[in-house]
């Protein structure tokens, strides 16, 4: 059996944050789920990926730092008010999106 890959995702909606925990946990990634961008999630080696809602990209410092500073791939869930940002490693999603979308961009992002 693969090891299981860490997904950090960052959705301050907790509903959508609880959908995606879901999603991705049937799907065999450890995902570790927060409101808000975590001190210290850019330091971390052992994430396979992030995925970062807009509107904590539009809301906290934090985030729109982390992006810059993670160096490693992350998913960007864009809406109508905030297109995918243009840096290298980052990858969008539009919402809405089905979980199959999701899922393949995951694991297509988990292995790079």
């Amino acid at each position: 059996m693969k090891p299981s890959k860490t997904i950090a995702v960052i959705v301050r909606d907790e509903a959508l944050l609880a959908s995606l925990s879901f999603a991705l946990g049937v799907e065999g990634f450890l995902v570790e789920g927060s409101r808000a961008w975590p001190a210290g999630l850019d330091a971390r080696a052992d994430l396979a990926c992030i995925i970062l809602d807009s509107e904590n990209y539009r809301v906290e410092a934090a985030a729109r730092g982390g992006l810059d500073a993670a160096h490693r791939p992350i998913l960007f869930l864009s809406d109508a008010l905030s297109p995918v940002p243009d840096h290298a490693g980052v990858s969008g999603i539009a919402k809405p999106f089905q979980g199959n979308e999701l899922v393949e961009t995951v694991r297509r992002l988990a292995v790079a």
